[in-house]
C-alpha cells in the first residue's frame, strides 16, 4: 500500500515534516511546519469572509509550539456570534500531492477543511475564477468518526457540479477520531484523477479528465468556520466546548519529479526513466542491460506500438514498486517491479488486451532462443545478433524446442518474456526487445544478472517458480541407445527389430536404450499408419508385445516408444475424446488439424485442461501395461497454426511425474522429459546446422541435448543410398560428434557400409560415450540442480571474459567446442566440410590441457592451429579442475589427471542421489596417493594419464 513509502524530502522549514505520506515519485516543492512565533505571511495570506455562522479574523490564527491554530470563540464580528479563521497559500500549485497534518476541534457546530480551489484573496471563497475545488476533508464536529472527501467543478458562483467519494455528503467513516489525535490529510492530482488519502492510506479515487479549463493552478486552504446545519440538518454549536481549536502542524505540497526511479538489491541496480519509461540494469557500478536511447516499454497495436510513460506510482501489499503507465494515444498498464541480486522482473497487467514490448539498448553477442536461433537464417551460427522475428512461435521450419530466453555473457545479462504464444523477438543493432503480441491478462518479463552460472540459477530458480519446472532426469537415457526408424525405417516387426538390436549387441555395443517408434501400430488398418495406438498393437508384426519387450528388459535395454497427441478422427480413441471435450475446439466444435505428419485429418488434445491430460496418461498406461519404460514424443508439421509453444509440455510433466522416461521434441521453457532432442537431423542436410542446433538448445536452457540418431534416417528414402565415401566420412565424423553429447543412438548399421574403419570408428565413439555417461549424468543431475548447462556448456559460457571464444560457432570458422563439466572439452570436427579436412583450429582456454588419446599436455590460452582430428581421434582434452568418473567394467572409477594441485568435485552417482567427493590437494603429482575420509589409503593406479581408483556410493576421497 502507499502507506509504506516514507519519502526523504529536502528541509524546506525549520523542522522536518512529521508523518508525511507523498506517493513515489514526488519530491518536496513547498512546505510550512509553522516555526517562529508568527505566521509567515509571504507563504500565506487570511481568510477574512464572514460566511454561515462565524466571520474568519486574522486575529484566530496564531503559531504556537511549532503549530498553527485556528482558534474558535464565541464573539460578535461582523454580525455573527462565532469567530473562525483560516490561511490560503499565496502561491498557486496544479498537479501533484496536497497533504496537511491537522487535529480537528471536537465541540459541536465547526466545519473544518483541508482543501484546494483558486484565491484572488481570502475575502470570498467565490472569487470569479474559480474553477476546481478539491476537498481533501472536511469534517463536521459533531460527528468526529464521519469525514467528506469530494470534487467540485465550479463554473460560477453558485454554479458547480460536484463528486464525491461516498453516498452521502459528509458520511465517510474515518475509522478514527479525528479530534482525538492528529492525522494525515492527502490527496493526489493528475490529469486522470483525484486520489484521496488518510494517512498515507487510499480511501478514494474520482475520475478527473482535464476539459473546458478545469485544471486550472489552484491554493491550498486550512480553514475552520462556524456552521450549524451540516448535511442539510440543524445542528446548534457547542458553546461549552468555546474557546476551541482547529490545529495543524504541517502543509506540504509535492511535485512529481523528473528523476528516474531507481531500485537495487545485492550488486544489481535498476534506473527507469519516467517519460518515456526507459530501463536500464547496472551490475556492480558498470552498465549490463543498457536503456533503450527512445523509449523501453511499448504498448498497442503489435504493428504500431506507442512508448508509454509513468503517470503514477505505489506500492501493493508486498512492498513492490506498482508502476501506473500511459501511451500518448490513453493505452494503459500497471507494472509490478520485484527485484533480488540477480534478477529484475516485471509484470505487466494492461488495461484491455493488447501487445507489450520492452526493448533495451543493443547487446552483442547473445545466444539461445531454442531451434530458431538455426533456422531461417543466412548462416549457421549460435550468435543472434540481427535476429528479428515479430512472430516467434514454434512450428516453421524444424522449430520445435521453443525458447527465447537471450543470454548476453559479455555483458553481463539476460532477457526474456514468459509467454508460450505469439512472441516478437528481436536482437538486432538497433535494440535488444521481446515482447508479447497479444496479453489478455498480464506477462512478466525477466532480466537476470550477474555471471553465466548466477544468471543459469537464476532462470532454473524461476522456471520452478514461474510453472516451467525443470525435472529429474533418469541416467539410462543418458547411455548409448538405438533406435528403430533409424535401422529398419517402416520395416519393423518382432523379428527385424530382434535381429538389429542382437546383431549390435554381439558387435560389443553398449547399448543401454531403444526405441520402436514406428510401425508397432496394427496394420491391417490403415488408418492407425499416422498415429500412436494406445496398447494396439500388429498381432502379426507383434504377436506377444509383453515377451518382446521383455526380451530387451533382460538385455538390460530400457524400451521406449513413439508418441503422439494427435487423435485421427475416426480413430478409436476419438470418440470418446468428442465427447469429454478433450481436444481443442473451435466455434463450439473439434478443431480439425492436418499437419504435416500424420497426413489423415487428426484431432489435438487439448494440453490446458487438466482433465483431458489425465485421461490422455490414462491411455498411455495401456502401453506401460506391457512393459514399456518411456516415450519419444513426436508432434510435428503444425507451422500453420497457432498452436502454443508449451504444446506438449502439460502431457510430459504428467508423464515424467508419473516416472517415465522421456525424449522431449516439443517444448517451451520447461524441462519436462530426460532428453533434448534436435530436429531430425540427416546426411543430405548442411552439417554445420547439427552442431549450431545443439549448442543453441544448451544456451536456451536445454543442455540434456540428443543430436539424433547417428546418421540420421537413411532408410526413410529422402536422399540416395548408395554406399560411397562420403557417406563412409558421415558416419564416422556424426559418430563421433554425438557420442560427446548427453546422449546418443545407433540407426543405420555400422556393418551395411562396407568399411572395418568405419565399424571401428562408430564403435569406439558409443564405447566413449558409454564410457563417460556417469561423468555425463552426473553433469545433467547439476543442469537439474543448479541450472547450468553442465552437459554442454558452450566456452562463451564458461569463459565469459576471454575474447578468443567469441565468434567461432559458425559455419565459417566452424569452432564448434564445448565444456563437458568442469573438466572435459569437446573439440570434434564437425561442420559441412566434414569430407574434405582432418584438420581444425582448435582454442584451448586459459590453464592446463592434456589430449585424452596421447596425452600431450598444453599450456593455454592457445589457438592449436590446424590441429589434426582424423577420424577415430578422440576430440576431447582434459582441464579445469581434471577429474573425470568413467566405467571400468562394473565399476565406477574416479579419473585424476594432473592438471592442478588443488580442486575439488561432487559427484553424483547413477542413483541420482548418492554422492561422493573427491578432493585434490597434490604437492607432488610423482607421489600422488589416495585416501577416503577415514584417512586410509584406497588403490589407486596412473592409466591412460590419469591416476585411477573405484569409487563407492557415499564414499569421500582426498588426493595428496
Amino acid at each position: 500500500m502507499l502507506a509504506l513509502w516514507m519519502l526523504t524530502a529536502p528541509v524546506l522549514a525549520a523542522q522536518p515534516l512529521t508523518a508525511t505520506y507523498p506517493p513515489p515519485g514526488y519530491t518536496l516543492k513547498w512546505s510550512d511546519t509553522f516555526q517562529g512565533a508568527s505566521l509567515d505571511e509571504s507563504k500565506w495570506m487570511y481568510r477574512t469572509d464572514a460566511k454561515a455562522d462565524s466571520s474568519q479574523r486574522p486575529q484566530n490564527v496564531s503559531v504556537e509550539n511549532g503549530s498553527l491554530v485556528i482558534h474558535l470563540k464565541r464573539e460578535n464580528d461582523r454580525g455573527k456570534t462565532y469567530t473562525g479563521g483560516g490561511i490560503i497559500s499565496r502561491e498557486r500549485f496544479r498537479y501533484g500531492y496536497y497533504e496537511a497534518r491537522a487535529k480537528m476541534h471536537g465541540g459541536a457546530g465547526w466545519h473544518q477543511s483541508v482543501w484546494a480551489m483558486a484565491a484572488t484573496d481570502g475575502t470570498t471563497t467565490y472569487p470569479s475564477n474559480m474553477r476546481t475545488e478539491i476537498d481533501g476533508m472536511e469534517f463536521d464536529s459533531d460527528s468526529p468518526m464521519l469525514g467528506h472527501m469530494g470534487l467540485i467543478k465550479w463554473v460560477g458562483p453558485g454554479q458547480s457540479k460536484s463528486l464525491t467519494c461516498t453516498p452521502g455528503v459528509y458520511q465517510a467513516p474515518l475509522t478514527f477520531d479525528a479530534t482525538a489525535d492528529f492525522h494525515t490529510y492527502g490527496f493526489e492530482w493528475t490529469e486522470k484523477n483525484i486520489r484521496y488519502f488518510l494517512d498515507g492510506k487510499l480511501r478514494c479515487v474520482l475520475d478527473y479528465p482535464p476539459s473546458e479549463g478545469e485544471h486550472d493552478a489552484i491554493n491550498f486552504w486550512l480553514t475552520a468556520i462556524g456552521y450549524s446545519q451540516p448535511g442539510g440538518r440543524k445542528v446548534e454549536i457547542d458553546n461549552a466546548k468555546l474557546p476551541g481549536a482547529m490545529v495543524v502542524d504541517h502543509a506540504a505540497f509535492y511535485e512529481k519529479s523528473n528523476e528516474p526511479i531507481t531500485l537495487s538489491s545485492g550488486d544489481t541496480k535498476l534506473t527507469i526513466a519516467r517519460s518515456p519509461v526507459r530501463i536500464g540494469v547496472e551490475r556492480r557500478g558498470t552498465p549490463s542491460a543498457g536503456a533503450h536511447p527512445e523509449s523501453g516499454l511499448l504498448l498497442g497495436n503489435p504493428d504500431n506500438l506507442e512508448p508509454a510513460s509513468i503517470e503514477g506510482e505505489a506500492f501493493d501489499a508486498e512492498g513492490h514498486r506498482v508502476l501506473t503507465v500511459r501511451t500518448p494515444s490513453g493505452k494503459q498498464a500497471r507494472v509490478t517491479v520485484t527485484m533480488t541480486p540477480n534478477q529484475v522482473d516485471f509484470v505487466v497487467r494492461p488495461d484491455q488486451p493488447q501487445a507489450v514490448l520492452m526493448r533495451l539498448a543493443p547487446a552483442s553477442p547473445g545466444y539461445g532462443l531454442g531451434d530458431h536461433a538455426a533456422a531461417g537464417r543466412a548462416e549457421y551460427d549460435t550468435d543472434i545478433t540481427g535476429y528479428s522475428n515479430d512472430h516467434f512461435l514454434t512450428g516453421s521450419s524444424f522449430t520445435r524446442i521453443g525458447s527465447n530466453f537471450a543470454i548476453y555473457p559479455k555483458q553481463n545479462f539476460a532477457f526474456l518474456v514468459w509467454d508460450p504464444a505469439a512472441k516478437i523477438v528481436r536482437s538486432t543493432a538497433a535494440e535488444c526487445a521481446q515482447g508479447s503480441r497479444r496479453v489478455e491478462s498480464e506477462v512478466r518479463f525477466t532480466i537476470f544478472t550477474g555471471t553465466p552460472r548466477e544468471i543459469y540459477r537464476q532462470f532454473l530458480e524461476s522456471r520452478n517458480q514461474y510453472g516451467y519446472p525443470v525435472l529429474k532426469p533418469k541416467y539410462e537415457f543418458f547411455g548409448v541407445g538405438w533406435e528403430a526408424f533409424g535401422a529398419l525405417a517402416w520395416d519393423t516387426n518382432e523379428k527385424t527389430v530382434t535381429e538389429n538390436v542382437n546383431h549390435y549387441l554381439t558387435d560389443g555395443y553398449p547399448l543401454a536404450w531403444m526405441v520402436v517408434g514406428s510401425g508397432f501400430w496394427p496394420a491391417e488398418d490403415k488408418r492407425f499408419h499416422e498415429t500412436t495406438s494406445f496398447g494396439m498393437y500388429d498381432k502379426e508384426r507383434y504377436p506377444d508385445p509383453r515377451r518382446f519387450i521383455a526380451n530387451f528388459h533382460a538385455k538390460g535395454l530400457k524400451f521406449f516408444q513413439g508418441l503422439r497427441t494427435t487423435f485421427i478422427t475416426d480413430g478409436p480413441f476419438s470418440e470418446e475424446g468428442v465427447k469429454k471435450d478433450y481436444f481443442i475446439q473451435e466455434d463450439g466444435r473439434p478443431k480439425v488439424f492436418t499437419f504435416g505428419w500424420p497426413k489423415s485429418p487428426i484431432y489435438f488434445l487439448d494440453f490446458l485442461k487438466p482433465q483431458a491430460v489425465t485421461w490422455y496418461a490414462d491411455l498411455v498406461r495401456k502401453w506401460n501395461a506391457y512393459g514399456v519404460d518411456g516415450y519419444k514424443e513426436d508432434v510435428y508439421g503444425y507451422g500453420k497454426y497457432p498452436l502454443r509453444d508449451d504444446k506438449l509440455d502439460p502431457i510430459n510433466l504428467a508423464l515424467m511425474r508419473e516416472g517415465n522416461y522421456i525424449m522431449g521434441r516439443n517444448a517451451y521453457l520447461m524441462s519436462a522429459s530426460d532428453l533434448h532432442r534436435i530436429n531430425d537431423f540427416n546426411y543430405d542436410q548442411n552439417q554445420d546446422r547439427g552442431p549450431v542446433n545443439s549448442l543453441a538448445i544448451a544456451y536456451s536452457g536445454f543442455p540434456l541435448v540428443y543430436p539424433d540418431i547417428v546418421g540420421g534416417t537413411f532408410g526413410e528414402g529422402h536422399f540416395d543410398l548408395k554406399v560411397t565415401p562420403k557417406m563412409r566420412t558421415y558416419m564416422m565424423r556424426n559418430a563421433q560428434w554425438a557420442s560427446l553429447h548427453p546422449s546418443m543412438s545407433m540407426g543405420q548399421g555400422p556393418w551395411t557400409f562396407g568399411d572395418p574403419q568405419v565399424e571401428k570408428v562408430m564403435l569406439a565413439a558409443a564405447r566413449l560415450h558409454d564410457r563417460l555417461q556417469p561423468y555425463i549424468y552426473n553433469q545433467a543431475i547439476r543442469f537439474y540442480t543448479e541450472g547450468y548447462p553442465a552437459t554442454m556448456t558452450p566456452l562463451t559460457l564458461a569463459f565469459p571474459e576471454d575474447p578468443a571464444v567469441y565468434g567461432r560457432e559458425n559455419q565459417s570458422i566452424r569452432g564448434y567446442e564445448w565444456m563437458i563439466g568442469d573438466a572435459l572439452l569437446a573439440t570434434p570436427l564437425y561442420g559441412n566440410d566434414y569430407e574434405t579436412t582432418n584438420t581444425r583450429d582448435v582454442y584451448l582456454p586459459r590453464g592446463a590441457w592434456i589430449d585424452y588419446d596421447s596425452g600431450t599436455r598444453y599450456e593455454g590460452p592457445r589457438m592449436l592451429r590446424d590441429f589434426a582430428l582424423p577420424p577415430g581421434k578422440t576430440p576431447l582434452f582434459v582441464g579445469g579442475n581434471g577429474i573425470v568418473v568413467e566405467k571400468r567394467g562394473a565399476a565406477l572409477v574416479a579419473r585424476v589427471y594432473p592438471i592442478t594441485q588443488q580442486a575439488e568435485m561432487v559427484f553424483t552417482h547413477p542413483d541420482g542421489i548418492s554422492r561422493s567427493t573427491i578432493r585434490v590437494a597434490v604437492a607432488d603429482w610423482k607421489n600422488a596417493r589416495v585416501a577416503d575420509s577415514n584417512g586410509r589409503a584406497q588403490s589407486a593406479s596412473w592409466e591412460r594419464h590419469a591416476l585411477e581408483f573405484v569409487i563407492l556410493p557415499g564414499g569421500s576421497y582426498e588426493l595428496h
